[in-house]
Formats: structure tokens, C-alpha cells, sequence
């Protein structure tokens, strides 16, 4: 698994900057796999981050599948909320993936998060509220 986070496609626009198979990289498919190390979805955050750049850009493939992955540390889900509500994630399409995931495609994002509680829940719900969309349209999954 660790030798899949160190693929070579860069990790804001992957294969090309289409978002279909920028998901699917050996890296993104690392950050959603439940089974990886808390220290391994950690280092994946940091290395998007280390690019604050690339967070303009449509689409951020890693941190869409940190945000629906339950294993993620709540840290970085607060870090990915973080990056939202300070508009550092400035693209509109992106903010909504990583709150509510692709919902023609795969509707998966921080709502859909079990792991996501208490207050991080109440900011990720006040975030979909903002950009129009209704919390109670997602279910939780388990």
C-alpha cells in the first residue's frame, strides 16, 4: 500500500487533469482504502498540501477520497474542512465533491462520513447548507 501512495501522477490533477481516472490513481485509491495506516492518509493530506497552488484546481482526487474515508484521522477531516470554509479550496465543484462527493457518479464526500461527529458534522452541514444543498439528502454510511 505505501508503495501505491508514491505513484508519480500529481496529486491535484492526476492522469491528465481528467477527474474520471484522476480517482482512480494508485494514490487516490490508497486514500480511500479503510485499511490504511492512519500515519500513510496523514502524509497523503500533507503532500496535497505542500502544493497550496494546486488547491484552486478542479479536482482534488486525494482529498475527495480522505473526506469519505472513515478511516481518515478526524485531524485531517478538520484540516479538509478547514481548507474549505477558508476558501483555500476556491474551485465551487470541488468544495461540493469534497462535501458530498460526485452524485451522478459516486456521492460519497464528508457528509456520508461516519467518522465525521459532533462539530465537525455541524460545520460540514452549515458548509452544504451554504452552497444550497440539504444535509438531509445524505445518508451516513456504515
Amino acid at each position: 500500500m505505501r508503495k501505491l501512495s508514491w505513484d508519480k501522477q500529481l496529486i491535484w490533477s492526476g492522469i491528465g487533469g481528467l477527474a474520471w481516472q484522476d480517482s482512480r490513481s494508485p494514490k487516490s485509491c490508497v486514500a480511500s482504502n479503510d485499511k490504511a495506516p492512519a500515519d500513510l492518509l496523514k502524509s497523503l493530506f500533507d503532500e496535497v498540501v505542500q502544493h497550496p497552488d494546486s488547491l484552486k484546481d478542479f479536482s482534488q482526487p486525494v482529498l475527495w477520497h480522505l473526506s469519505f474515508n472513515a478511516s481518515t484521522p478526524e485531524e485531517v477531516l478538520a484540516k479538509i474542512v478547514s481548507l474549505i470554509e477558508s476558501e483555500q479550496i476556491s474551485d465551487e465543484m470541488t468544495r461540493i465533491q469534497l462535501l458530498s462527493g460526485a452524485p451522478e457518479d459516486y456521492p460519497f464526500g464528508l457528509i456520508t462520513n461516519k467518522a465525521v461527529k459532533g462539530e465537525l458534522r455541524q460545520r460540514v452541514e452549515k458548509l452544504l447548507i451554504d452552497h444550497n444543498l440539504d444535509p438531509k439528502d445524505y445518508e451516513i454510511l456504515d
